[in-house]
């Protein structure tokens, strides 16, 4: 499992996360395919080099976001040649408002001053990826366009590629049938592979607000922790377990998930 998470990692230039979901098991003892499905943070800083790349080498044909309208306005993902645009709005403004250098401090204020602090809201908003009645649909459309990808690679992210993305893979690797813990060490292995930029952001935040609160609230934001995925998972038990999760409340049957299979497992 470990050579499976390290060698996921694709470095790509001005993409701070781009990782391959291939080589994941599952309890059937199947393995996804390499080379179709990519999760990622952002895609607005890529330049012509790295948009080759994506194309070229990864043959990247779609790119979802799951960003809310307000994250697009300072940072809108890079047009790609050939590469189909799909704007899915997992959340919407009021959990997730554009965070740029004027507005950062208010919000992880206003995080922070919710109860639980930042780690309590983040929690929040996992339970409500699951129950909320919008976001499942938002998410039923994300699987919807994997499919109709047809087993041509494809791209998705959120800002960091960690919460919603984190649950949107969550969602995918469960109808495939990957164990529980399989997912969470790959939703974890994020922070192996983010740890320098995120230990750059808190140092940065601790020294430049003369505040360790702050920092540690930030942290919250910037990394995964297992607490945040088992809501998720909490929350889909409550809602009668797996199987019926994804039959009943994603709306997918039989045939539905036959096609996943087929198009990402060998």
């Amino acid at each position: 499992m470990k050579k499976i998470l390290k060698r996921s990692v694709i470095k790509i230039k001005k993409v701070a996360c781009l990782r391959d979901l291939g080589g994941l098991p599952t309890v059937g003892g199947k393995h996804i395919k390499y080379g179709l499905i990519y999760k990622s943070s952002h895609l607005s800083k890529v330049d012509d080099a790295a948009k080759l790349k994506l194309v070229n080498d990864l043959k990247i044909s779609k790119d979802i976001d799951l960003r809310s309208p307000s994250e697009l306005i300072d940072k809108p993902d890079q047009e790609i040649a050939g590469v189909e645009y799909v704007h899915l709005p997992v959340l919407g403004d009021d959990d997730n408002p554009a965070v740029n250098k004027d507005s950062r401090d208010e919000v992880l204020e206003s995080n922070m001053a919710e109860e639980g602090g930042s780690r309590g809201h983040i929690t929040r908003i996992y339970r409500k990826m699951i129950n909320n009645k919008d976001v499942m649909s938002r998410y039923r459309l994300f699987l919807d366009e994997l499919i109709k990808s047809d087993g041509k690679p494809v791209v998705y992210h959120c800002t960091q590629g960690k919460d919603r993305t984190g649950v949107a893979t969550m969602l995918f690797l469960l109808a495939l049938g990957v164990d529980k813990e399989v997912i969470i060490k790959d939703y974890l292995h994020y922070n192996v592979v983010n740890r320098r930029m995120n230990n750059l952001y808190t140092f940065g935040v601790a020294v430049g607000c003369f505040s360790i609160k702050k920092a540690r609230g930030l942290r919250n934001l910037l990394v995964t922790r297992r607490e945040y995925l088992e809501a998720a998972f909490e929350e889909i038990d409550k809602l009668g377990g797996v199987d019926n999760y994804l039959a009943n409340y994603l709306g997918l049957n039989s045939e539905y998930i036959d096609k996943l299979k087929n198009i990402y497992l060998e």
